[in-house]
């Protein structure tokens, strides 16, 4: 979904390149436990039991959203100092909001000097009520008081490179709001 209509742009030279693709939406719990615990198993490095269920809980109540598993996983699996990885290790590096809340500060301090513009962007994407909120790149901008170019390099970045953003198209253009 973050790169499929940029695939577009090249039907005309790859006729088939967008014959097949694959939606990879949010996960059940029981799915979510096995996409956690399996890439594990599959590299050899056993997961302390339990963990899958608790790091799924805390992403999800019902549905768990697959780029936090890997967000989270990815986490994990780099800062193990062995073939196991445990409670112990999951809470060292702040369980999942700790290890999202990370992840958020790393693709904000790439953005450097632009990095106040970008928080005031992705503030605007969360109601007062504390839900979602779905905006059009000039809505971005206004809200934002950033100006209409920079909102735009932004959000470019926001969306294909740090992909803490997605793409909405509509009948309105495409808008945008918070993928995590």
């Amino acid at each position: 979904e973050d790169y499929l209509s940029h695939l577009a742009e090249f039907a005309g030279q790859l006729p088939g390149i967008l014959q097949t693709s694959f939606y990879v939406g949010a996960l059940t719990k029981k799915q979510a436990h096995e996409a956690i615990r399996r890439p594990f198993e599959d590299f050899g490095i056993r997961l302390e039991a339990g963990l899958e269920i608790q790091i799924a809980d805390e992403i999800g109540t019902d549905r768990v959203a697959s780029p936090q598993i890997q967000i989270v996983c990815d986490r994990l699996f780099s800062a193990r100092k062995s073939d196991s990885i445990g409670l112990e290790d999951y809470q060292r590096l702040g369980g999942t909001k700790g290890i999202l809340g990370e992840f958020l500060n790393d693709q904000l301090r790439l953005l450097g000097e632009n990095r106040a513009g970008a928080v005031e962007i992705l503030k605007s994407l969360v109601t007062s009520e504390g839900t979602k909120d779905v905006l059009s790149l000039e809505e971005l901008s206004e809200r934002s008081a950033v100006p209409p170019a920079l909102t735009e390099r932004l959000i470019d970045h926001l969306t294909t490179k740090s992909r803490l953003l997605r793409p909405v198209s509509g009948r309105s253009g495409v808008r945008y709001e918070l993928a995590h």
